[in-house]
């Protein structure tokens, strides 16, 4: 005869199995370890003008706060340097054309020798800027000995040793020009007069002039650099530039911030990094929330693993070496500069 099972027995034979599928479901809903969320900070993009020459400050058009476009002209400096060069290539260029002329149809007495007058000036004219180059090299390198014993003592920073190291390399490279137009100068004393017709040296003679144009047109271009311009619309956050103050080539003038391009920094600890390349697409959240606050793209990722900084550190990244990485905002926002976003990723 067969038991009969009762609902009794049924209910104590299901109880251990609803424990586990009800342990599984709270599981899954629970944060899972393996789940890692990286905090990051939201950050603007941010421009630096560089002064592409060294010079004296002329004119400064560009204040802290002021809304600038790119390419809006910031800052002038001084191209006095410029018009003293062009001005004597302009006269060697004079002498090289009276020289091609004699070239082509020899020169009587008198000719040759007021042509030979032109010709001397020019080079008394190439030995007083050379002696001036050579004067002013001397100055700027007992400026630079009596600045690094400063610096060495820590009494003035290395960017201002700077300026003087590039004032030693402008004079140094005039004193080399002055030189090399000094000797053009005498071998134009020595070729004035040609007694015949030299198919040759009139086609060397008309290269070395249109050499001589190249200089000045590349001179007369080089201006621009004196023209300090926006590098990106923006609004001007900083700047300590002054009417009379000398920079450096390649000093940072003028830094600008958009608030319309905004990235979020984190630092990755480096077992991660396989899991985000350039370019890729991430989505990002806010604190304790699971619907995504925004995407970006990767647009940077450092090459160098480094312990975060205190304002990045947090428990995904703490005392573990980690990679600077930018992710660009596609999607959502503007944030405020600081606020914190959080990826997600999955264990390696």
């Amino acid at each position: 005869m067969k038991k009969k099972v009762s609902i009794q027995n049924i209910v104590f034979a299901l109880i251990p199995v609803l424990a586990v599928a009800g342990a599984l479901i709270i599981f899954s809903l629970l944060p899972k370890e393996d789940l890692l969320l990286l905090e990051g900070s939201v950050e603007i993009a941010s421009a630096t003008c560089f002064a592409q020459v060294g010079g004296r400050v002329e004119s400064v058009l560009a204040q802290t706060g002021q809304k600038v476009r790119q390419g809006e002209l910031l800052a002038i400096l001084d191209d006095g340097a410029v018009d003293d060069q062009i001005l004597l290539l302009k006269q060697t260029l004079k002498i090289k054309k009276a020289k091609l002329q004699q070239l082509k149809a020899p020169l009587n007495v008198e000719e040759q020798q007021a042509a030979r007058r032109v010709a001397l000036a020019n080079v008394s004219l190439w030995e007083e800027y050379l002696a001036l180059a050579q004067d002013t090299l001397e100055v700027a390198q007992q400026a630079l000995a009596e600045q690094q014993v400063l610096c060495d003592a820590g009494v003035i920073a290395l960017t201002e040793l700077r300026q003087y190291e590039q004032a030693v390399r402008s004079a140094e490279s005039q004193t080399v020009t002055a030189q090399a137009q000094l000797t053009a100068a005498q071998n134009n004393v020595q070729t004035i007069s040609l007694p015949t017709v030299d198919e040759q040296a009139i086609e060397a003679a008309q290269a070395d002039m249109v050499l001589t144009q190249l200089q000045i047109d590349q001179l007369e271009k080089s201006r621009e650099n004196y023209h300090i311009r926006a590098a990106a619309d923006g609004v001007v956050i900083s700047t300590s530039l002054e009417v009379g103050a000398t920079v450096a080539a390649g000093q940072g003038i003028f830094k600008l911030s958009s608030e319309n391009c905004q990235y979020v920094v984190f630092y990755l600890p480096q077992d991660y990094l396989s899991q985000v390349a350039f370019g890729d697409e991430l989505s990002l959240f806010l604190q304790g929330s699971r619907d995504e606050a925004g995407r970006g793209k990767v647009v940077y990722i450092d090459l160098q693993a480094v312990y975060p900084p205190d304002d990045y550190e947090n428990n995904s990244n703490r005392n573990q070496r980690s990679v600077k990485i930018k992710v660009e905002l596609t999607e959502g926002g503007p944030f405020p500069v600081g606020q914190s976003l959080f990826l997600r990723l999955a264990a390696p």
